[in-house]
């Protein structure tokens, strides 16, 4: 079994719902991604800079690196939403085929041409 196909007692509308707040809460992970190593490369920055009297090269070097891990763990986590999104999108599409083919087979055929009375 796929990690995204529905368990048994989840409804599309209920996987769906869980996907929303999965995201909203990627956006706030995404503040944290960028603020928390930012601070982090501040202090530690001036901290060298002052320790070896180096101007601001291990402040603006610190800040290029932990942008750079920010960004990368951006990545992932935007590849992780996004097959999770198609997961889903594919999951209501063969939904959706299901529903259109059973709604087909119930419906009955016109092989009798029925006759007019005037």
């Amino acid at each position: 079994m796929k990690k995204t196909d529905l368990p048994s007692n989840e409804t599309e509308s209920e996987r769906q719902e869980r996907f929303r707040r999965k995201t909203v809460r990627a956006m706030i992970e995404v503040a944290f991604v960028f603020a928390v190593p930012a601070f982090i490369a501040l202090f530690a920055g001036k901290r060298l800079d002052s320790l070896y009297d180096s101007g601001k090269l291990w402040l603006f070097t610190s800040l290029a690196v932990a942008f750079v891990f920010s960004w990368g763990i951006i990545i992932r986590m935007y590849i992780r939403l996004s097959r999770e999104a198609r997961d889903i999108d594919e999951s209501v599409r063969r939904k959706i085929q299901s529903d259109k083919k059973k709604i087909s087979q119930n419906r009955p055929e016109d092989d009798e041409p029925t006759s007019m009375i005037f």
